[in-house]
C-alpha cells in the first residue's frame, strides 16, 4: 500500500499561490523554450552606468526642483531596474510584436500578465473570510458621533470670541436656556447646527482636525467648549453616539473579494519579479551615487 500524502503538503496542493505558480512556471517555460537561443551570458547583466544615474537625478529634479536624497535616489535605481528586468522579459516573450509602444508599456504588460495569472483561480469562500478576519480593522466601520453646536465668529468678535463662548457655556450649562435656542446665544451661521451620525474623519473633513478632536473627546449629552474650527469657536453638545461596529461578511462580500484580487495581484507582481530578477546580474555605479548626493541639509534648504 502507498503512503498517506503528507496533511501539509495537501494543503499546500490546494493554495491558490502553488496553482498561479503552476500556471506562470508552465508559461514562462513554453516561452523560454521559444527563445532558448538568446545570448544568456549577454542577456543576463544589467548595468546601472554613471549616465543612467545622472539621467535619473536630472529627471528627479526637472519634477521636483530639488535633487533626490539618498533613499530616494536608491528607489529611483530599483524601479529602473526592474523596469529593465520586465522589459528584457517582454522583449524575449515577444511581447513586443506588432506594438509600437515603448519600454515602460511592455514592462506594464509583463505586469498584466501576471496580474491575469493570479485571478484565474477564484477565491472560494473559506479564503474570503479568512482575508476578511485578518484585515477586519479594513471593513470595521469607525465610532460616530451626532452633535449640535453654537458658533462664535473670530471675525466678528475678534479674541473676544473666546470669553463670549466661555460666558455661553456657563448659560447652557445651566438650568434657565434650553438646547433649542443654543444657536441664539452665538452668530449666525449658514451651514446647519444639528449634525446626524458621522465618522471624526468625516467632521474633520467639514470643520477642521481639532474640532472633530473635541467632539470626539466631549462626554455625551452636555455642552462643552470653547472648540476651535476653520469657521470660528464653537460650543458643542453630542446628541447622539454610536460604538465602532463589525459589519457581517455578507455586507462587504463584494468589497472583500476585490480587495483580495488586488493583494494577490501584488503578491503575484511581486514574486514573479523576484523570479526573474535572479537570472540577472544587476551592477550600479555606487560611486557615482556618492558622488552626486547631496547633503541633507542642503536639500532641506532648496
Amino acid at each position: 500500500m502507498g503512503r498517506e500524502a503528507d496533511p501539509k503538503m495537501k494543503k499546500f496542493l490546494h493554495e491558490p499561490l502553488f496553482h498561479f505558480l503552476l500556471l506562470g512556471a508552465v508559461l514562462f517555460g513554453a516561452y523560454a523554450i521559444l527563445n532558448d537561443g538568446n545570448d544568456a551570458a549577454e542577456a543576463g547583466v544589467i548595468t546601472i552606468t554613471e549616465g543612467d544615474i545622472d539621467w535619473l537625478i536630472a529627471a528627479w529634479s526637472r519634477q521636483w526642483r530639488r535633487p533626490p536624497t539618498e533613499t530616494e535616489l536608491h528607489g529611483l535605481i530599483n524601479d529602473r531596474v526592474r523596469e529593465e528586468v520586465l522589459y528584457r522579459e517582454a522583449i524575449a516573450m515577444g511581447l513586443d510584436r506588432d506594438d509600437q509602444i515603448v519600454r515602460r508599456r511592455l514592462a506594464q504588460k509583463m505586469e498584466f500578465l501576471t496580474e491575469d495569472l493570479a485571478l484565474m483561480v477564484e477565491p472560494n469562500d473559506s479564503t474570503l473570510a479568512a482575508f476578511y478576519e485578518a484585515n477586519a480593522d479594513r471593513y470595521r466601520i469607525p465610532e460616530q458621533r451626532a452633535f449640535t453646536h453654537v458658533i462664535f465668529s473670530v471675525d466678528r468678535r475678534g479674541a473676544a470670541a473666546f470669553e463670549d463662548a466661555r460666558a455661553a457655556l456657563v448659560v447652557l450649562q445651566g438650568e434657565s436656556a434650553s438646547g433649542e435656542r443654543a444657536p441664539e446665544l452665538g452668530d449666525r451661521f449658514l451651514q446647519p447646527y444639528d449634525y446626524s451620525l458621522r465618522s471624526e474623519e468625516r467632521v474633520a473633513r467639514d470643520f477642521g482636525g481639532e474640532f472633530a478632536a473635541g467632539v470626539f473627546a466631549a462626554e455625551p449629552g452636555g455642552w462643552t467648549g470653547p472648540v476651535s474650527s476653520s469657521f470660528g469657536v464653537h460650543l458643542v453638545r453630542v446628541t447622539e453616539w454610536a460604538a465602532p461596529v463589525l459589519p457581517p461578511l455578507v455586507d462587504v462580500i463584494d468589497r472583500v473579494g476585490t480587495d483580495l484580487a488586488v493583494q494577490r495581484r501584488e503578491e503575484a507582481n511581486e514574486a514573479v519579479f523576484q523570479a526573474l530578477l535572479q537570472r540577472y546580474d544587476v551592477q550600479v555605479d555606487e560611486g557615482a551615487i556618492q558622488a552626486r548626493l547631496v547633503p541633507p541639509a542642503a536639500v532641506q534648504g532648496l
